[in-house]
């Protein structure tokens, strides 16, 4: 094999695995959707989020993916709200064990912007939206919620 066909096969392999690497990475870091990378998903089916008696008064939790909402109780009842931020839709984070947990305060890894525990976004953010709310009822003591179904942001179920 000469040395120019040689230098070929290696200029294409070095360039196939650039093309390789940049289409992973062009997400943000090729992460997986769900995570930090920008690429969570919303699903618009509705799913059982588990009895009422998970979600205690004054409480907030984070559902992951594929779900990716937060479910809220506070004195007026449940809300529920989606957890991508609506800046570069990445997955924000929540700590339960946090001083704000009782508050529901999440904030988004990718940029660090802030939402109340309503799901509005708080000055200093790069997000410029709320994050939108999501219809929820309560059968037989079990907690629905319908991603498919945005509802206004003082929206609350009655438990």
């Amino acid at each position: 094999m000469s040395m120019d066909k040689t230098r070929g096969l290696k200029r294409r392999t070095v360039l196939g695995v650039l093309g390789a690497g940049a289409a992973v990475g062009a997400g943000c870091g090729g992460e997986t959707p769900g995570s930090d990378s920008g690429t969570a998903v919303q699903s618009t089916t509705p799913f059982d989020a588990g009895p009422v008696t998970d979600f205690p008064a004054m409480t907030w939790k984070l559902l992951a993916a594929p779900n990716n909402v937060i479910i809220g109780r506070d004195a007026m009842g449940l809300f529920a709200y989606t957890s991508i931020c609506t800046h570069e839709a990445c997955t924000v984070r929540f700590n339960p064990t946090a001083p704000t947990s009782a508050t529901g305060t999440t904030r988004c890894p990718c940029h660090m912007s802030t939402y109340n525990g309503n799901g509005e976004v708080q000055p200093g953010s790069r997000a410029t939206r709320n994050l939108p709310h999501f219809q929820v009822t309560v059968t037989a003591g079990r907690v629905t919620v319908n991603p498919g179904m945005t509802v206004d942001a003082a929206a609350r179920t009655m438990v």
